[in-house]
């Protein structure tokens, strides 16, 4: 004799429930979390864009980047900056003036422009010792 076959569909079985609704204060803290990751990303973005848009200021991270490979460039090794100048300042040109230690006692006196050239920032640059 053969097992009788159920022909009969399976019932579904009931939904699991999808969870608990957020309350409302981790909806805000969410929320508040979302906005700063959004403004903290924009202005990395802006600061990133702005490095190719705008000249460096004469005591920028990024103008104190470039000098330092020029000096070494040309064998110089000054010390901490005595003094940074913002002679003029325009969107097309940046004029800077500093005046930095040496360590035979003299100071190295730097006259430097950045300027735009064929929308690539450049710099020129002047340089001599001076005694203190």
């Amino acid at each position: 004799m053969e097992p009788e076959q159920d022909n009969k569909a399976s019932a579904p079985s009931a939904p699991t429930p999808a969870g608990k609704p957020r309350s409302k204060f981790s909806r805000i803290v969410w929320g508040i979390i979302g906005l700063a990751a959004i403004a903290l990303g924009a202005s990395q973005l802006y600061s990133a864009l702005k490095g190719m848009y705008v000249l460096p200021d004469c005591d920028s991270k990024s103008a104190k980047d470039t000098m330092a490979g020029i000096y070494k460039e040309h064998n110089f090794e000054p010390g901490d900056y005595t003094s940074i100048k913002t002679v003029s300042s325009s969107k097309d040109e940046v004029v800077c003036n500093a005046v930095l230690p040496l360590p035979d006692g003299v100071n190295l006196i730097a006259d430097y422009t950045f300027y735009w050239e064929n929308n690539s920032p450049k710099v020129k640059y002047s340089m001599h010792r001076k005694a203190p």
